[in-house]
């Protein structure tokens, strides 16, 4: 899987362009291109502070109302044009758009329409995931989105990259993302087989699959072997104690189908890898293969 087209969310802010270097270096490796879009709010809900702009109160007249929708159109515009300007050295071909709505709704309207097959976002460490997991837009897109979506924690470089495998199904889930993350990235990719039980000669399950993970390595151009590793114990445990160990600017987290997706959403596992680490995570759906 390589991300030929990427769509990345900017609201004027430092934590949204985070998302930058990152998508760019993927773009630049799949030979594909980034899309910068920047969501109008609707003219309701211009009255709050929107995209690190300085807001003023709307004023009640229609006409007048529709300049300073007009003023805020083209302030995003040309803050977009700063941003692709400041970028065009990159060799990646870039795109700018500006929509008008429901933040999370049009980014995700937008992937849909663009046929966008990564989202990156810029969103909160982990002093602010309880804020960011409570009605953000980088939360709702989590939520819906029916492509990867990379949500960016940090400015810096990603060079440790952490996949966990289930060890049920590690040749049909979906691996492809974090070997091309590591290839377009050249970061270290770790394969990481949590085993709550603690049963069964589980570290067999890499030597069996060796030759499916040599072609991966093979077609995303990793010349460095993935680290593989297997932990027993509680898996947002075991998940942070490695991450930490290992020093991983990464995560990839793969769901089965898009229901089972939600529940652990909303639950579980994936909020207490968030609370529990530090780094940046990419969120996979894997189709399904009943």
């Amino acid at each position: 899987m390589l991300f030929k087209k990427i769509l990345v969310p900017l609201d004027g802010s430092t934590l949204a362009e985070m998302a930058l270097e990152p998508a760019l270096a993927l773009a630049q490796a799949a030979k594909g291109e980034v899309i910068l879009l920047s969501v109008l709010p609707a003219q309701e809900s211009m009255d709050v502070p929107y995209y690190g702009f300085e807001v003023t109160p709307m004023p009640a007249d229609v006409a007048m109302l529709q300049d300073s929708q007009l003023d805020y159109r083209n302030r995003l515009v040309s803050y977009l044009d700063s941003v692709y300007a400041s970028r065009a050295g990159s060799g990646v071909a870039m795109r700018t758009m500006v929509t008008e709505g429901n933040a999370a709704g049009c980014v995700l309207e937008t992937a849909v329409s663009e046929h966008a097959n990564l989202i990156v976002m810029g969103t909160h460490g982990r002093s602010g995931m309880s804020r960011w997991l409570l009605g953000s837009v980088t939360e709702k897109v989590l939520h819906h989105a029916g492509c990867p979506v990379l949500a960016v924690r940090g400015q810096a470089a990603i060079n440790n990259i952490l996949v966990l495998v289930d060890p049920a199904l590690l040749a049909v889930q979906a691996l492809d993302p974090g070997f091309a993350l590591a290839g377009a990235l050249q970061a270290q990719l770790h394969l990481l087989l949590v085993d709550s039980h603690a049963a069964g000669d589980v570290e067999e399950v890499f030597r069996q699959e060796e030759g499916y993970l040599e072609d991966l390595c093979e077609r995303y151009a990793i010349k460095q072997r993935p680290e593989t590793a297997v932990r027993f114990g509680k898996p947002e445990e075991v998940i942070a104690a490695y991450s930490e160990e290992q020093s991983i600017d990464l995560i990839v987290l793969t769901d089965h189908d898009r229901s089972g997706f939600r529940r652990w959403l909303s639950g579980s596992l994936f909020e207490k890898v968030l609370h529990k680490t530090s780094g940046s995570l990419l969120l996979v759906r894997a189709e399904s293969h009943d």
